[in-house]
């Protein structure tokens, strides 16, 4: 795969996460609201991302004890995952730059590689402890496995910089 199109595929998946994210967003505005009937991806009481992102996971900083519940750094998922597809796609904007510093495959490395941890954590969550479905978190551990699969290609395939040849 050639690095135009993994930086393409980075974008195209960043996209997808960041309006995954934002309906998900929406979702959550909406939620405490008089009157809300529910969101488009609840689709029974066993699928319903309205239940999912109204628990305490759905803020996991607080959750974990790390914030204070309600402190502006007790983000939500969906705001988080803004944030990180918002970053994806800027880093394959600046894809050759990144490269010809040399910090592009271990960055993107790194961060997929701590996003796919998180997703599984965040899948076994779901499964066991809420025993719940959520489309859109299904859709962000997707956008984060296909992220860490295209950093593994790039981690492997990708041009490191070449040494500068010292001349005697």
């Amino acid at each position: 795969m050639k690095m135009a199109l993994r930086a393409m595929l980075v974008q195209v998946a960043a996209v997808l996460g960041f309006a995954v994210a934002y309906y998900g967003y929406g979702v959550e505005t909406k939620m405490d609201s008089p009157g809300y009937e529910g969101a488009m991806c609840d689709i029974s009481a066993s699928m319903s991302c309205t239940a999912v992102f109204q628990s305490s996971y759905g803020h996991i900083l607080s959750h974990w004890g790390l914030v204070e519940k309600g402190s502006p750094l007790d983000l939500s998922l969906t705001v988080a995952g803004m944030l990180l597809y918002g970053a994806y796609f800027a880093a394959a904007c600046l894809w050759d730059l990144l490269g010809a510093i040399g910090i592009r495959r271990h960055m993107f490395l790194a961060v997929a590689s701590v996003g796919g941890a998180f997703s599984c954590y965040l899948l076994y969550v779901l499964h066991y402890i809420l025993e719940d479905f959520c489309v859109v978190c299904f859709t962000f551990h997707v956008v984060n496995f296909s992220m860490l699969l295209i950093a593994i290609a790039e981690f492997i395939y990708g041009t490191a910089p070449k040494p500068k040849s010292k001349r005697a």
